[in-house]
C-alpha cells in the first residue's frame, strides 16, 4: 500500500516524503513475477522489506494458506505456479473385472471422465488392468476405476506420474504422489433406508453384497437407520446386475398385508431389474414395494418406477479428477489427498 500526500501537501515542499510499502503485498507481487522460482532466503528477504524474520515468516504463512507459495524442506520457498499444467496423454485404467456392458452407471462414468479428458487437450489412453505390474502406456497422469485401483495406488513410484483412484473404499490411503476419491457410501445408505423409513417402512431388504466394499458401506448406513427405530432389516446376497434384480423380483416373498416393504438395492441397474421382475408377477402386493438406490442414472426419474435414487455427483467427480492430476503434475512438492463425496 503506497499513502498518496494530500491536497495540502502539494502545495508545499516536503523535505522527506516518506514511502509506505504493505510487506505482504511487497511479497505477493514479487511472487507474481517469480512463478515457479524459488524466493530469496529469509535473510535476504527480511533485509529487503527491512522486516524482523519473525514477520516475514508470519507473511510467508499466510501467502502459503492462500496456495501462492509452498515450502519444500531442505529447499526454500517457492512460488506456486498456478498456470493449468499440460496433461498431454492420460491413462484411464479399468478393473478388468467390471463388465462395461453390464452397469450403465460406469458406463457413464468412463465416457463423463473421457470428455473431462479431452477438455484439457490430453488424449485419453484406456487400459483394462488386474492391478498388477506396469502397464504398457507412458503417460502424463493416470485414472482408476475399479478395485484394482488399491494395488496400483499402493505401487505407485514417487517419480512416477500422479495418479487418482476413483471410488475406493475407506480403507485406501493415498501416497506421495496419488489422491483417492472416495463416496460417503455409508451416509448414503443411512439417507436410503432413511427414505424409506419415512415413507412408512418398517421392513427393509437391502440388495447386494458384502465382500465389495462400497456394498458393504451402505448396507452398514441402512441397517443403522433401521436399528434406530426398530424397523425389521435383512440382507439378500445377489450379484450386483440387472439379472440377478429381476430374479429376485419374481422370487421375493411379499408381505400379505397392505404394509410396504423396503428395498435398498446397491445399485440402481439392481433396482431397475428388482422392479421389472415384481412387475412380471402381475399382483397387486406390487405396489407396495418402495425401492430406494444409488447412482442417478436418468430412467430412474420415471415416477412410475418409485425408485428413489441417490446420485453420484459424476461430472463433478471427473472434472476434480483431472484438477487434481494438474495439481500433482504442476508442483514437486505437492502430496496425495483423500477427498470424499456426497451421493445427493
Amino acid at each position: 500500500m503506497i499513502r498518496k500526500p494530500t491536497r495540502d501537501s502539494l502545495e508545499r515542499p516536503v523535505a522527506n516524503e516518506v514511502e509506505y510499502i504493505d510487506p505482504v503485498e511487497a511479497v505477493r507481487q514479487m511472487a507474481l513475477q517469480m512463478v515457479g522460482q524459488r524466493l530469496p532466503s529469509e535473510r535476504d528477504l527480511a533485509a529487503r522489506l527491512q522486516i524482523s524474520r519473525p514477520s516475514l515468516r508470519a507473511i510467508l504463512a499466510q501467502l502459503q494458506k492462500e496456495g501462492l507459495v509452498e515450502a519444500r524442506p531442505k529447499s526454500g520457498t517457492y512460488v506456486v505456479d498456478q498456470r493449468p499444467s499440460r496433461l498431454h496423454r492420460i491413462a484411464l485404467l479399468i478393473d478388468a473385472d467390471l463388465k462395461l456392458g453390464d452397469d450403465p452407471f460406469i458406463v457413464s462414468v468412463v465416457d463423463t471422465l473421457q470428455r473431462s479428458i479431452q477438455a484439457v487437450g490430453a488424449r485419453c489412453v484406456i487400459e483394462r488392468t488386474h492391478g498388477e505390474g506396469p502397464h504398457s502406456v507412458v503417460e502424463d497422469g493416470i485414472l482408476t476405476l475399479g478395485m484394482a485401483g488399491h494395488d496400483l495406488v499402493a505401487m505407485q513410484r514417487a517419480d512416477g506420474p500422479p495418479l487418482v483412484g476413483l471410488f475406493l473404499d475407506a480403507g485406501t490411503r493415498p501416497n506421495r504422489r496419488a489422491s483417492i476419491f472416495q463416496l460417503e457410501d455409508r451416509e448414503a445408505g443411512y439417507d436410503a433406508a432413511k427414505h424409506l423409513l419415512q415413507r412408512g417402512v418398517r421392513d427393509i431388504v437391502f440388495l447386494g453384497r458384502r465382500d465389495i466394499p462400497a456394498s458393504q458401506e451402505r448396507l452398514s448406513g441402512a441397517e443403522a437407520a433401521a436399528v434406530e427405530v426398530g424397523a425389521t432389516f435383512r440382507l439378500i446376497s445377489c450379484h450386483l446386475n440387472y439379472p440377478d434384480g429381476l430374479r429376485l423380483g419374481r422370487q421375493i416373498d411379499l408381505p400379505d398385508s397392505d404394509t410396504p416393504l423396503g428395498v435398498v438395492a446397491t445399485n440402481d441397474w439392481l433396482a431397475l431389474g428388482f422392479r421389472t421382475g415384481l412387475r412380471d408377477r402381475h399382483i397387486p402386493a406390487e405396489r407396495n414395494v418402495h425401492i430406494a438406490s444409488f447412482d442417478g442414472l436418468a430412467v430412474t426419474a420415471d415416477p412410475s418406477l418409485d425408485i428413489t435414487s441417490l446420485a453420484v455427483p459424476i461430472q463433478e467427480i471427473a472434472a476434480d479428477a483431472v484438477a487434481e492430476l494438474q495439481r500433482l503434475q504442476r508442483s514437486p512438492a505437492a502430496t496425495g489427498r483423500v477427498i470424499r463425496y456426497s451421493l445427493r
